[in-house]
């Protein structure tokens, strides 16, 4: 009882808040105004990250993410207007070694990965060559970001054709 009574006061003092209650010009003057303290926090926290990176280099403990971030900076430099990777001049030489690539498990594949996949793969030439295998009921890496819907809308978006 105790937390529901908590649960209803907190939400009706959430419901009273009204951040956009103000004129346009109240917003983007919060805004500017949240800017000068929000981007020395993001140029601190981008110092931090690479010190921090550079020590787990030093120390040899990179984890299996930084090794993932690592391979995508390789292979991929950015998205296109659709929103898929687009390889490197290093992703398009390894495209280039290969006809066909052969991915089990893919229920366990992340956006990372994905990219990172697609980056090596023929799609920047038009030549789509890679073959999935997985089982959605059966993805067991959601501590590794594993994403099983990116199978799920491949799956749906080829069944329909």
């Amino acid at each position: 009882e105790r937390c529901k009574q908590l649960r209803k006061e907190y939400k009706d003092d959430f419901s009273k808040v009204d951040c956009f209650a103000g004129s346009a010009e109240d917003l983007l003057s919060d805004i500017k105004w949240q800017r000068a303290y929000l981007l020395p926090l993001l140029d601190l926290t981008e110092e931090f990250v690479n010190l921090y990176m550079e020590e787990k280099k030093k120390r040899k403990l990179l984890e299996f993410s930084d090794i993932s971030h690592m391979a995508f900076k390789l292979v991929c430099a950015g998205y296109d207007e659709d929103g898929f990777a687009v390889p490197t001049e290093i992703g398009k030489s390894i495209a280039a070694r290969y006809e066909e690539i052969y991915i089990d498990e893919y229920q366990d594949s992340n956006y990372l990965q994905e990219d990172i996949l697609m980056a090596v793969s023929g799609k920047y030439r038009g030549d789509y060559n890679m073959f999935m295998v997985g089982d959605v009921k059966q993805s067991i890496y959601r501590f590794r970001m594993a994403r099983p819907e990116i199978f799920v809308k491949k799956y749906n978006r080829f069944h329909d054709k």
